[in-house]
């Protein structure tokens, strides 16, 4: 069989073309495919996130308090902390939903169930004098 007269034009060409055809497909599909800015998700894991950052945040009961210096006691141990000059310390109080009003600051605590949303664990309302913005 000839495959010049079945192609209509000669092999090489024909196949310099198609690959040529093929690479402009895949670099296409893959700059269409892909996100000007992707949001990474830190995704906690332990003592550090997917970005190697620290965690910032411990809860547990206050085992010692001397100063500006408090430690944390959790189911890891025990969580020496420092605070900052003028920190504020609040006193958490059971709210119920028709509490809430919209225009609240609430700082919302979950875990993350892999289907792009979080399973809600906790609620924090922060009255309006205490945001800081």
């Amino acid at each position: 069989m000839n495959l010049t007269r079945w192609l209509g034009i000669d092999p090489i060409i024909f196949a310099a073309f198609a690959l040529a055809t093929f690479g402009l497909l895949v670099v296409a599909g893959w700059q269409i495919g892909a996100e000007d800015d992707p949001i990474r998700p830190r995704v906690f894991r332990g003592d550090i996130v997917t970005d190697d950052a620290r965690v910032a945040d411990s809860a547990g009961t206050i085992s010692e308090a001397d100063g500006d210096r408090v430690v944390i006691q959790d189911a890891a141990g025990p969580t020496p902390v420092s605070l900052a000059p003028g920190a504020i310390i609040q006193t958490l109080s059971p709210e119920e939903v028709a509490d809430v009003e919209p225009g609240d600051w609430v700082l919302v605590g979950g875990i993350d169930d892999n289907v792009n949303a979080y399973i809600v664990q906790g609620i924090v309302v922060v009255s309006d004098d205490q945001v800081l913005r």
